[in-house]
């Protein structure tokens, strides 16, 4: 292997106890990865699509708090395991841009519904459930949040498993 790549991998690399929040850090610094393209706009609109088509299946086969809930907890799961699978990778490549992008703000974007969350929540507190609007809220985010963190996990698994069959 090449001594300037392996070293390049090896400054790349996450500790295991790294939470990495911006995917896109390396980019700044990338001279060979351009910041935005018609590629990045076709990636997201065809991720969107694919995710919007998911979340109408979601919203038409269960109760919309149920749906609203399953598809943000869910999202978040993926959400978790696309974009740290991303960070792993290493090296930032327009390929894990493209996936990112596709992936995680298309799909992932239009699959998970923040504007369907609210407008349940606010509906529910008018009609005067306000500890049905707070037990919603609390579960949404805090589940939702521990769902990301389990998408790490995941992730970072899937990683190890796969280092040690190389």
């Amino acid at each position: 292997m090449d001594k300037k790549l392996y070293e390049d991998n090896q400054k790349n690399k996450v500790r295991e106890d790294e939470i990495l929040l911006d995917p896109d850090s390396d980019f700044d610094k990338a001279k060979d990865v351009k910041k935005f393209t018609l590629s990045d706009v076709l990636c997201v609109f065809a991720g969107g699509f694919i995710g919007g088509i998911l979340r109408h299946f979601a919203f038409s086969t269960l109760a919309k708090t149920t749906a609203m809930l399953t598809v943000n907890i869910v999202g978040s799961l993926l959400l978790g395991f696309i974009l740290e699978a991303v960070v792993l990778n290493g090296r930032q490549t327009q390929h894990t841009k493209a996936m990112r992008l596709l992936l995680g703000t298309g799909c992932m974007g239009a699959f998970t519904t923040y504007s369907t969350f609210i407008a349940d929540v606010s509906s529910i507190i008018q009609s005067g459930h306000f500890g049905m609007a707070l037990y919603l809220s609390l579960a949404t985010v805090f589940v939702g949040l521990a769902s990301a963190l389990m998408g790490i996990v995941l992730a970072r698994a899937c990683k190890r498993e796969r280092s040690q069959n190389a």
